[in-house]
């Protein structure tokens, strides 16, 4: 069936702090009660929206002790308020005793239509002699842009009860404006203003990390100006107290409790314990001793410094680059080429495989066993024997010593000097000059050659065959016949 020509176009929804609204006889208790406008089953056009509180205690009501302050969430509609008898308001039955009326109006004739987010609010102090509070909303309306505007009515009745102890709506916020938005992730060290509704008379705020309270009073709120640097929970106790005195004499107060838990995103932490993967999608920074008792991965680069001097890095290096000395207490397996710019030591044994075929090693050697060809691009000091089961080659100069004396040296010599007695086990080739400033023993055969032709020789003679002239600058002896 059509709606009554009395009943308003649009919908209305409330809404209350506290809900539901607290009120006794003897103290004011702040109420606010919000009006949601919303659009009803067809068009509807409005100038004017009325509302009507009791403003006295008549027939053992709710009324507000004061007037209240109105509000709305548009800008296009502007607020009034008078406070006068139901009868001279003109409001509908004429209801007994004095009311504030807040006239809300539009002052934009074009947005008379509907159809937008419209919401108004009334604020102020709340008393009750017994009962709900009567709400009275007149509507100055029209169905099409061609009629006129007719005055609707609805009356609500919203509940009012005696003053219960409550704590509620605990909340964190970057600011301390109320309208900024509730947070519960702040990074280390930015402000955190935390607030809390409740009609307890005494606070307490802990942190959930000291039995000794962060705050406390009677402010229903607190401010961290430098934050939290870590996780933290806050709770808040709430109590109703003649005084600060807690349990004395057999007294307890009694306690409401809230609790908050805050984030923060880039905490700092004493101490960190990791059971399985820790993975990090950003730079990781450790101030302090870095223990790792399994592998240690890292998916990108790896640096480590102390006072701002990198000991090792992998930035830059197609590996780990060490700075400094490397000390590895157990097995070093490098499966790339490792580049030592100073001294590589090692307090046990040192091998060097390559597919695993050892180059070099120190494993069953009383030094260091090469298997393969030794190239040194500088000097090499062997303090022990060596041993070629191959060719030896120098690159630039060979030199032997035993005791800080020569033993033999290419320095100095387009050749090979040797300083005391040679000894060769097998046979001996020289390409050069052979220069011998004492005795020249051969153990077996001596064979001295020129361009392919022997020029005297031990083989085959039972002495020294010389095969062209023999020169001598000094004496010739010979110990028996000479032909």
């Amino acid at each position: 069936m059509p709606p009554s020509p009395t009943s308003p176009l649009l919908k209305y929804r409330t809404s209350t702090s506290p809900a539901p609204l607290h009120a006794d006889a003897d103290s004011p208790t702040q109420a606010t009660i919000n009006l949601a406008v919303l659009p009803g089953n067809q068009a509807a056009h409005c100038s004017r929206i009325e509302i009507a509180v009791p403003a006295d205690d008549t027939r053992d009501r709710a009324y507000f002790s004061g007037q209240p302050v109105a509000s709305s969430s548009s800008s296009d509609w502007t607020s009034s308020i008078q406070r006068a008898s139901g009868q001279k308001l003109k409001l509908p039955g004429s209801p007994a005793g004095e009311y504030y009326l807040v006239t809300f109006r539009l002052q934009n004739a074009q947005k008379d239509l509907i159809n937008y987010p419209l919401n108004f609010g009334l604020s102020g102090d709340l008393m009750s002699s017994g009962g709900p509070l009567a709400y009275r909303i007149l509507e100055h309306s029209k169905t099409s842009a061609g009629a006129g505007y007719t005055r609707k009515f609805s009356k609500l009745s919203l509940t009012v009860v005696e003053p219960a102890f409550y704590l509620h709506s605990f909340l964190a916020r970057g600011s301390q404006a109320p309208t900024s938005a509730p947070l519960t992730s702040f990074k280390a060290g930015s402000p955190i203003h935390l607030t809390w509704s409740s009609n307890g008379t005494y606070f307490q705020l802990y942190d959930g990390k000291s039995t000794s309270p962060v705050q406390q009073g009677p402010a229903a709120s607190f401010t961290l100006p430098n934050g939290i640097t870590s996780d933290t929970t806050f709770i808040v106790a709430a109590t109703v107290l003649s005084g600060t005195q807690g349990a004395a004499n057999g007294f307890t107060p009694v306690y409401q409790y809230a609790t908050l838990t805050l984030t923060v995103p880039d905490p700092t932490l004493d101490t960190l314990t990791v059971r399985n993967s820790i993975t990090t999608q950003s730079a990781l920074t450790v101030n302090g001793p870095l223990n790792v008792n399994g592998p240690l991965y890292a998916n990108s680069n790896l640096i480590v410094s102390d006072g701002g001097r990198t000991k090792f890095t992998s930035v830059g290096a197609n590996g780990l680059r060490v700075t400094g000395e490397l000390t590895v207490d157990s097995g070093l397996t490098v499966t790339e080429d490792l580049v030592a710019n100073g001294p590589v030591y090692a307090n046990k044994d040192l091998n060097v495989a390559y597919r695993g075929t050892t180059k070099f090693t120190s494993i069953g050697a009383n030094g260091l066993h090469v298997t393969r060809d030794l190239t040194v691009d500088s000097g090499l000091t062997v303090a022990g024997n060596v041993i070629a089961h191959g060719t030896l080659y120098a690159n630039k100069d060979f030199n032997v010593a035993d005791g800080g004396t020569t033993k033999f040296t290419s320095i100095g010599v387009n050749g090979l000097r040797v300083m005391g007695d040679l000894t060769v086990d097998s046979g001996l080739s020289v390409a050069g000059i052979v220069v011998a400033h004492g005795a020249l023993y051969a153990k077996s055969d001596l064979n001295v050659e020129y361009g392919g032709t022997t020029k005297f020789t031990s083989i085959g003679a039972n002495g020294l065959h010389i095969k062209k002239e023999l020169t001598v600058d000094g004496n010739l002896r010979a110990k028996k016949g000479v032909s």
